[in-house]
Parts: structure tokens; sequence; C-alpha cells
């Protein structure tokens, strides 16, 4: 009992290597992948953006103030004669409506952004939930195309045994032997499919093949009598989209508001002076410079705004209607794989009866070698089946999760 305590007390602290030697399970799967594909470093970049714009927003005026020094004098030759000297600083003021526009576009190009690392997740997550489920109905497809080769192995050992014993044609030996050799080219092209599906995780996780290991079956779950979802305040793409129709509408309104040139005011403290006295006259300067809008201003930019936010609108609309569509599709999906499944499970058990009753028959002498090779053939089918079946039930559960917007992401 102490090893054992020791043991646990270490399991923190090993290495990684060995931690990812235990089965890899659908949200490991998915941690990993979020802790290291390129596309959510991508959308996480965008957010670093949007908050330097935001930034900029809440500066205290629309542009960089100016500061203007001057000398100016009556005689460039000599000292004598009139002097002044001019020091000025002068910055833009916002127009009604400028800085509150500007600060609601940058708010909604943050919030945009942020929806767009949430979508930008969901997306990953369903491609590596697909994935996952993908990778072991090939493992089991595998396991099955070698439990068959094993078991035609054992049979073909008892029927050289039988022809030894002059209890068997050499013919039904042979035809054995040939199943043999059938079922080691499935395996080679289990093996093949298995490989391509662990490349497709190697590349959403960041893990290398060898990390997957014994990947944990699914419990394929009966869908529920009723299904239903709003996708329009759950699923994370809709949201990045009304993010961005929101930062249009937003953008409309700064342009607008941008249309009114922004008038500057000036402060200048002017100090003159001449050689033929000493004395100094000082002035302040308060100025105000309008620029007169004889052109309006702005058109080209507000146009521009309202085609985006038209264009945006449309869009929204366009995927929620597809959204919805992708939600019914994968609820009857769903509800077909389930039954699907149950009826291979079904044809499973009957044909593993059926095939232990023909081997004994077989060994008996009263069913040919043909015959038990067909039978073989339907129970090895029947196992293929029944992991496709659990396999498309957990694919078709994780397609519905992600129309309805329900993707179970773990929390980084």
């Amino acid at each position: 009992m102490s090893r054992l305590r020791s043991l646990f007390l270490l399991l923190p602290f090993l290495p990684a290597s060995v931690a990812l030697a235990a089965p890899l399970g659908e949200a490991e799967a998915l941690r990993a992948a979020m802790d290291t594909h390129s596309s959510i470093e991508s959308a996480r970049s965008a957010m670093t953006a949007a908050r330097g714009i935001q930034a900029e927003a809440d500066f205290l005026l629309p542009g960089n103030p100016a500061i203007r020094v001057e000398r100016t004098t009556d005689r460039w030759h000599h000292n004598n004669g009139a002097r002044e000297w001019v020091a000025e600083i002068s910055a833009p003021i916002w127009m009604p409506g400028q800085a509150s526009g500007r600060q609601a576009v940058a708010t909604a190009k943050l919030s945009e952004a942020g929806a767009d690392v949430e979508a930008a997740r969901w997306a990953l997550a369903g491609a590596v939930r697909k994935a996952y489920w993908k990778a072991w109905e090939t493992q089991e497809l595998l396991k099955a195309a070698k439990a068959r080769h094993d078991r035609t192995k054992a049979l073909l050992a008892a029927a050289e045994r039988q022809v030894k014993a002059k209890e068997m044609r050499e013919l039904d030996a042979r035809t054995i032997a040939g199943e043999v050799l059938a079922d080691r080219q499935v395996i080679a092209r289990r093996q093949g499919e298995y490989e391509s599906a662990l490349a497709v995780m190697t590349e959403l996780t960041g893990l290398a093949p060898a990390a997957f290991g014994e990947l944990q079956a699914p419990d394929p779950t009966s869908p529920p009598s009723q299904l239903a979802a709003l996708v329009e305040e759950t699923r994370p793409d809709l949201k990045a989209l009304r993010s961005r129709l929101e930062g249009g509408r937003a953008n409309v309104d700064l342009q607008e508001a941008r249309a009114l040139p922004n008038p500057e005011l000036s402060l200048a403290i002017k100090r003159s002076s001449t050689d033929y006295d000493s004395t100094y006259d000082d002035s302040v300067i308060l100025g105000i410079k309008m620029p007169i809008p004889v052109v309006n201003r702005n058109q080209r930019e507000v146009m521009a705004a309202v085609a985006d936010l038209g264009r945006n609108r449309a869009e929204y609309q366009l995927a929620v209607n597809k959204a919805r569509r992708e939600l019914a599709q994968a609820e009857s999906g769903w509800r077909t794989a389930w039954r699907q499944w149950q009826d291979a499970e079904d044809a499973l058990r009957l044909t593993s009866e059926t095939l232990a009753s023909i081997e004994k028959g077989f060994s008996a002498g009263e069913v040919s070698s043909i015959g038990l090779i067909q039978e073989k053939r339907r129970w090895g089918e029947a196992i293929e089946s029944s992991s496709t079946a659990a396999a498309a039930v957990a694919i078709a559960k994780a397609a519905w999760e992600q129309a309805a917007g329900a993707t179970s992401i773990p929390v980084q």
C-alpha cells in the first residue's frame, strides 16, 4: 500500500511522455488542440489589434496637437530694429458624436475579435471531435481485422491437423489458407486507414501519433425525445456575425459624424521688443480655425459603411437560415445513427452465435469450408458494422451539439 501511495504522489511530476502514454480521451484531445492550433493564435492576434484600436479611440483629441515657434525681425543683417517671438500650441477638437462614435466602433471591434476567438475554438472543437471518433473507428476496424485473421489462422491450424489425420479434404484446408491471405490484405488496408486518421489528429492537436495510444470507446447515447436549441443565441459563429453587424452600424454613425470638419483651437504667446528701448510687449492670443465645408466630406466612406452594413445584415440572415437547416439535419442524423447502431448490435450477437455453431460443425465435418468462410466473413462484417455504427452515433451527437452551439470546450 505504501508503494502505491508513493506512486500516486509522483504522478504529477512524471514527464509528459509518460503521462501521454495513458489512453487519450476526447477532452484531452480538445485541450491539446486549443493550446497549439494556429487558428486560435490567429484569432487572438486579431484581439490584440482590436485592443490597440480601443486604446487609440480613448485619446482625448481627434488628432495630434501641433507646436509653432516663430521669430520675426525687420533687420536680418544686424541687431537693430524690431523683434517678435511667438510660441503657439494648437489642437483639433471633437465635433458632436465623433468621440462617442469612434469609441463605439472600437468597442464593437473588440467584441467582434472576442467572438471570432470563440468561433474559432468552436469550429476547432467540432473538427477535433469528428476526427477523434473517426480515429477510434479505424482503430476498432483494425482490431476487428486482426481478430478475424487470428481466428482464421486458428481454423487453418485445426484444418491442417485434420488433413493429416485424413479427416478433412486438403482442398478445404487450402481454401482456409487463402482466407488467411485475404485477412492479411484487410489488415494492411485498415492499418493505412488508421494511420491516416492519426495524421489528421496529429495536425489538429499537435500531438505525436504515439501519444494517442488506446483511444477511449464512445458511450452511444440515444437522442432525447425533444431536441431544441436557439442557434441565434448559442452558436459562436452567429455571435461573431452579429457583433460584426453591430460594428457596421457603429461605423455608419461614425462616418456620418466625421462628415463635419474638426475645428482647431490655438493658444499663442507673443513678445515684441526693439533695440531702441529695453521694453517688452507681451500678449496672449486665443484663436479658433474652422474649416469651411465647401465640399461635402466623407460621402464615399459613408456610402461604403452603409454598403458593408447591408452586406453584413444579409450574411447574418443567410448564416441563421443555414444554422437552422444544419441543426435539423444533425437531429435527423443522430436519430438515424442510433437506430442503425441498435440494429448492428443485434446483428453482431446473432452472427457471433451462428459462427460458433458453424465452427463446431466444421470441426465435426458437418459444414464445408466454404460455408465456414462465408459465415466468418459475415461475422467480421458485423463487427465492423457495430464499430462503425458506434462511431457514427458519437459523430452524430457531436454534430448536433456543434450545430446547436453546445460543443463542450475545455476551459484553459
